[in-house]
């Protein structure tokens, strides 16, 4: 992921953030196949209904694609060491969204890693104060 996030503004000319994007995907998905025939081979299909489907889509749709893209533009503008750091909440938003949509509970270990987290990409992003 930080080799990704160094090369990112450097991708071939002429080709957009969201071809990248969508070149990258095409490139995964036959890497990514025989794990996903392992287990299917090991534990069968998953039983899926429409809701489960529903879900499936958001967290591809939402999450994956729009955060990806909006993480693309923010190396654009604000560079990668900076747009990296910003990489540890998505733990963060993954658990409240869990919580919103599929009914997780959230536990006060999340409180803290949310003000952890938070805590640190605040500090991270200060403007380091200049000798003299």
């Amino acid at each position: 992921w930080a080799l990704y996030t160094l090369k990112l503004n450097h991708r071939p000319q002429g080709i957009s953030l969201a071809s990248f994007m969508f070149l990258m995907a095409a490139i995964g998905v036959p890497l990514t196949a025989p794990l996903m025939l392992r287990e299917v081979l090991m534990h069968g299909w998953p039983q899926a209904g429409m809701r489960d489907f529903a879900l499936l889509f958001y967290m591809s749709a939402i999450p994956t694609l729009l955060s990806t893209l909006l993480y693309g533009h923010a190396i654009a503008r604000i560079g990668p060491a900076q747009a990296g750091v910003f990489l540890h909440a998505v733990p963060l938003f993954s658990c409240l969204f869990a919580a919103l949509i599929a009914g997780e509970q959230l536990y006060p270990y999340h409180a803290l890693g949310l003000v952890l987290v938070a805590g640190g990409a605040w500090l991270s992003t200060q403007k380091k104060p200049t000798p003299g």
